[in-house]
């Protein structure tokens, strides 16, 4: 507007060209501070961005750093709860077991207050030792020609035996019956129950109840079941763990035939009818029979079933079948004899197939010159995998070998409750058997 006043109204003077050239300076000088600023703000604006971005990062890690401690207080507080609520089971047991022991005080107390009920208060109660008790021991059994041995086992214990037999031999000589050690590798914890049908006249009953089992023996021979219970007498440290049913465990309650040896073993083989022919002859007699679930308690811990008598492993396996289903009995160690299982009138194929389909693994010892590729060792042994499907096979070996008698473990119990030595039998290294 300068300008143009100043060239167009006012005569063309120094003083129009002084205020044209005032106009241009003003002008670049405006155009070079308006460029001026626009460099800052974009300078600005850039840092700013950059200063955006950075927080944004922050917050962002911010928020993951709070999502992780919300879940570790999510975790805390579970742990928490199960805290107080192992707690608060803790505190029941404990009051539990509180009321447990006042009970068994209370216990005691009634039985020492009825116990010096008619003494005088001026009198001094003495118990009698250990040593004072075995000093009133007999030396003598109450059967004939039977003496209390003491076997050099660890621990030792007595028992009622004659001298001159091959039994009383055998402990007087090495301290111990080897019958009983084959057991050892199949026995398991401290306080377990095993249950014993049979078993050379006592003698392995008392070797488990002194390395800690409690024993049941069922023992349906009048006279080893009498000189099982005077064997108990001499060794009053294991009367409590050795608990004897003189009865023969079966599949139903009732009366049973048995034939039993007349050598000093007193071993018995069940019968289906009587049979004077049968090769070790003796005594028959009619004997009652009871379920293992009946007699004893379905929560029984009993992980060892032990059957040493002729011909009773298919009944007595189906009269524990409820303790069996509850995991009882994972090791089952059975005399077998297909020649007596026939008298019994049972079939070997199908005691093999009632324990193949309660889940039992079967195995037998391999003597050393047969020994098939699919053997196993198992306790210093070698066992073969036996099937029902191999019976026949098998009957024919132990008739040649065995003279028809032999033994079979039966084991029953999924891989992580299994040792190393059970394993070689259970193991996956073995094929399983068919299904029949």
């Amino acid at each position: 507007l300068l300008f143009s006043v100043a060239m167009f109204q006012l005569p063309r003077s120094k003083l129009a060209w002084a205020f044209f050239i005032v106009y241009m300076i003003a002008w670049v000088g405006l155009l070079y501070l308006d460029r001026v600023r626009h460099q800052n703000l974009e300078t600005l604006d850039g840092q700013l961005q950059a200063k955006d971005e950075t927080l944004d990062k922050a917050l962002e890690s911010v928020r993951k750093r709070e999502a992780e401690l919300e879940d570790q207080l999510a975790a805390l507080k579970d742990i928490h709860q199960q805290a107080r609520h192992d707690i608060s089971l803790l505190h029941e047991k404990h009051s539990n077991l509180s009321r447990s022991i006042d009970h068994l005080n209370r216990h005691m107390e009634e039985h020492n207050a009825h116990h010096v009920k008619n003494r005088s208060a001026e009198t001094e109660v003495k118990l009698p030792s250990l040593d004072a008790k075995l000093a009133t021991l007999p030396d003598r059994c109450r059967s004939t020609n039977s003496i209390p041995l003491q076997t050099r086992t660890h621990p030792a214990y007595r028992v009622c035996v004659a001298p001159h037999s091959i039994l009383g031999r055998t402990i007087s000589t090495i301290g111990r019956w080897p019958t009983c050690d084959s057991l050892k590798p199949f026995m398991h914890v401290n306080n377990d129950s095993v249950v014993l049908v049979g078993g050379e006249g006592g003698v392995c009953a008392l070797y488990l109840a002194a390395h800690g089992h409690h024993v049941h023996v069922f023992e349906p021979v009048p006279n080893s079941a009498e000189a099982l219970r005077e064997s108990i007498v001499f060794n009053p440290g294991l009367q409590g763990d050795v608990h004897v049913v003189q009865k023969l465990p079966g599949g139903q309650n009732g009366k049973a035939r048995i034939s039993v040896r007349s050598d000093e073993f007193r071993r018995f083989a069940v019968l289906a009818q009587p049979d004077p022919s049968l090769y070790f002859g003796g005594q028959q007699f009619v004997v009652e029979v009871a379920r293992l679930d009946t007699e004893l308690r379905l929560d029984l811990r009993a992980r060892l079933l032990v059957l040493d008598c002729m011909g009773c492993a298919a009944e007595a396996v189906m009269g524990a079948e409820n303790l069996i289903r509850k995991d009882g009995f994972s090791i089952i160690y059975s005399r077998f004899s297909p020649h007596h299982l026939e008298l019994s009138g049972t079939h070997g194929r199908l005691v093999l197939h009632i324990l193949h389909t309660l889940g039992y693994s079967i195995s037998v010892p391999v003597e050393r010159d047969f020994r098939p590729k699919d053997s196993v060792a198992f306790s210093q042994n070698t066992w073969l995998r036996l099937c029902p499907a191999d019976f026949e096979g098998f009957t024919a070996h132990t008739q040649t070998v065995h003279k028809s008698e032999q033994y079979i473990v039966c084991t029953r119990f999924p891989p992580h409750t299994a040792t190393t030595e059970h394993l070689a039998v259970f193991g996956d290294d073995v094929p399983p058997c068919p299904s029949s």
